[in-house]
């Protein structure tokens, strides 16, 4: 998961935890997202999700659906192979059923082929135990069209694939069906996604709620939620830096997973900034109207808070971790060079790193290890879900990243006593750490300054227990109650939006 999905899901249930009704809205057609958010702690009730939503499926529980229930004739011959079965009419393959990894007893799809082989449909079951999608296919065993399925059968969803581009067939053409007695046609997703939200806020109306929106994903949703019709007070929230040279935020060009919605800014209700030097950079740029909000993404929850600290010398010995997605704006190479002068001194130091690839970049850096000769000293430890582990037992936390938003990994490294090393960098490692209290700020891009730094931490027993004390005192700067105090200020500006 992203840094931006783990803000989501701490948002989420601070709104939870402070009894405000909230919802978690998704627009995607994804088989993994009900078992994905119940793993998460969230319940059916509590997300909407687009399809669900035409579809009448809003909240729905799980039900079988095996084998047996596909009422298979006893005349075919049956092959079970590990989680597929496939079925045969003589030496003919005629379907093949494949089923769940994390439940081998549920059907999760049911591909269908003619005399000659081809693939003529497959058919694709929902976790929570019902047929969701049917795709057909053409000549070319390219799909042609796909249709959404309810648990009652009716099919509700229509998409054509028509043309192609880089050899691949594009979705150009939508269609909502029987959606209260009338069909809709729409010329792309984000046209739909218009549509959903306006009939999202219409639905809430008719049961007394006024919606807030607080949109996480401005390059795929920003344009649907400014182009609603309905009144709702909609929320831009930035969780990085918007521009593409942080160190020019009046004049650089606009990152562009803000740009469209940045150059629409006075449409949206309101803005928020996770660091007050962004939120000034902010308003300097683009003015006071709409109003931006300093609300940080991330939040420490009350039991972490109360955890026990963990001294310096009851922790992993020269552990030092990076928590960071392998891709090219959070400089893993610079770790890695930085870590080969720091080894010359501290010969026993390790760096862990954690986090999944982004594109190429993961390969380049394990290859830069391995001409480095540090594989015994840097390792790629991957995505991890439960990271608690990870900082309890860690030295020391760096960041070299080129630009950030308010780094979580800063934030939660801080909250279990690791000190921190960070170059500093638009947005956030200067509003977390206290140079030279609970860690150090190295300027942007200096590799022998960071290494330094890392030599001067990991060589002084004493001084990284000061530092991990200094961590321990400063980490309520994120606790829930702060954040939530925040959120407020918000709620205030949407409640007078509604009132006028």
């Amino acid at each position: 998961m992203s840094g931006i999905g783990h803000a989501q899901l701490k948002r989420f249930f601070l709104f939870k935890q402070n009894r405000v009704p909230v919802k978690l809205i998704t627009t995607d057609f994804d088989l993994r997202r009900p078992k994905a958010l119940e793993e998460k702690g969230i319940s059916p009730n509590e997300n909407i999700n687009m399809f669900d939503f035409f579809g009448g499926m809003v909240g729905l529980k799980k039900r079988s659906f095996t084998f047996d229930d596909l009422n298979i004739s006893k005349e075919y011959a049956i092959e079970k192979v590990d989680l597929v079965v496939n079925v045969k009419n003589g030496n003919r393959l005629i379907l093949k059923v494949e089923m769940f990894s994390d439940d081998t007893s549920q059907v999760k799809k049911v591909t269908y082929y003619d005399k000659n082989g081809a693939t003529r449909e497959t058919d694709w079951w929902d976790p929570r135990g019902f047929k969701i999608l049917e795709q057909y296919y053409n000549k070319d065993e390219k799909i042609d069209v796909e249709r959404g399925v309810n648990q009652q059968g009716v099919v509700f969803y229509e998409t054509y694939h028509f043309g192609k581009k880089y050899d691949k067939s594009t979705n150009s053409l939508y269609r909502i069906l029987n959606y209260h007695g009338y069909d809709y046609e729409f010329d792309g997703f984000k046209e739909m996604a218009t549509f959903f939200f306006d009939e999202l806020i219409k639905h809430d109306r008719q049961n007394g709620e006024n919606d807030i929106f607080v949109n996480d994903a401005s390059l795929q949703l920003g344009k649907a939620l400014l182009d609603t019709t309905e009144k709702s007070f909609k929320l831009m929230q930035l969780h990085n830096n918007h521009t593409n040279d942080a160190d020019e935020p009046l004049h650089s060009s606009l990152n562009f997973n803000y740009e469209y919605t940045l150059r629409h800014f006075s449409k949206w209700q309101g803005v928020t900034a996770p660091t007050q030097t962004q939120v000034t950079n902010v308003v300097r740029r683009f003015g006071k109207k709409p109003e931006t909000f300093l609300i940080p993404v991330g939040v420490i929850e009350d039991e972490v808070l109360k955890s026990p600290q963990i001294p310096i010398s009851e922790r992993h010995p020269n552990e030092i971790v990076m928590i960071a997605r392998l891709s090219p704006e959070k400089r893993i190479n610079h770790a890695v060079q930085a870590m080969e002068k720091v080894l010359k001194v501290c010969p026993n130091v390790q760096l862990n790193i954690y986090g999944y690839a982004n594109g190429k970049t993961g390969d380049e850096v394990k290859e830069l290890v391995k001409e480095k000769h540090l594989t015994d000293a840097i390792h790629f430890k991957g995505y991890v879900t439960d990271i608690r582990d990870v900082y309890e037992n860690a030295q020391l936390s760096i960041l070299t990243s080129t630009v950030e938003g308010l780094p979580l990994s800063l934030i939660e490294a801080q909250s279990y006593g690791v000190p921190l090393i960070s170059y500093d960098i638009n947005y956030g490692p200067r509003d977390v750490i206290n140079d030279g209290k609970d860690g150090y700020l190295v300027k942007g891009g200096d590799i022998d300054e960071i290494a330094k730094k890392i030599i001067k931490v990991m060589s002084d027993d004493d001084l990284r227990q000061k530092l991990s004390s200094g961590a321990y005192e400063d980490r309520n700067k994120y606790s829930s109650e702060n954040v939530w105090h925040a959120w407020e200020k918000l709620d205030v500006a949407a409640h007078n939006y509604f009132n006028n």
